[in-house]
């Protein structure tokens, strides 16, 4: 798994294969799909070791686009942000909109890519889930404002580590005179936003 560092700590039996050894197990995983990341050869079935499993950090950016209308007693607007994730995953993503935004919103996260052959599930690993199909959101709760800001906290039901489109609709009153003004979405900890 990509998300993950897998470091040996202490290895007992086991010793580093040869470069054609190498190469051979290198070829017959790869005809499954997948990569070595740690290979051994052993001589005895007596063999013990410890390996230290960690997830590594996510990385996250995001790229905005937000469409609106003028409504007659209400601005409505569409605020779609691409989310890239990379690394390790995450489990919540943690959202600021304006306190004007109020509280009854409803975010959805969806896929932001195309599916291939390879994401169907009669062709992917057993118990590997297809990675067409977004995580999905479980729970979204919002802190009180601080500042002018409201904090969002999705909560999904899987590490999402993909690209993905999360999107919310959001409707406001406004006066009859204007100005108009579009809330910025800001995901926390993206190390990119456009």
């Amino acid at each position: 798994d990509a998300t993950l560092d897998v470091v040996p700590v202490e290895i007992v039996g086991l010793d580093a294969p040869s470069p054609t050894e190498q190469e051979q197990l290198r070829q017959r995983v790869g005809s499954l799909g997948r990569n070595v990341r740690l290979g051994f050869s052993l001589q005895d079935s007596d063999y013990k070791g410890q390996l230290n499993i960690s997830r590594k950090p996510a990385r996250l950016s995001s790229q905005q686009a937000t469409y609106f209308r003028i409504e007659h007693d209400a601005l409505s607007m569409h605020i779609e942000t691409r989310l890239k994730v990379e690394g390790g995953g995450v489990r919540q993503l943690l959202i600021d909109l304006p306190e004007g935004t109020g509280t009854d919103l409803r975010f959805s996260l969806t896929s932001a890519r195309i599916a291939t052959p390879q994401d169907f599930p009669e062709q992917k690993m057993p118990g590997e889930k297809s990675l067409a199909i977004p995580p999905k959101i479980v729970e979204q709760t919002s802190a009180a404002p601080r500042n002018g800001i409201r904090r969002w906290t999705l909560r999904l039901d899987r590490y999402a580590n993909e690209a993905y489109l999360l999107s919310v609709d959001i409707r406001q009153p406004r006066s009859a005179s204007g100005p108009f003004t579009c809330p910025a979405l800001s995901v926390v900890g993206a190390e990119r936003e456009t």
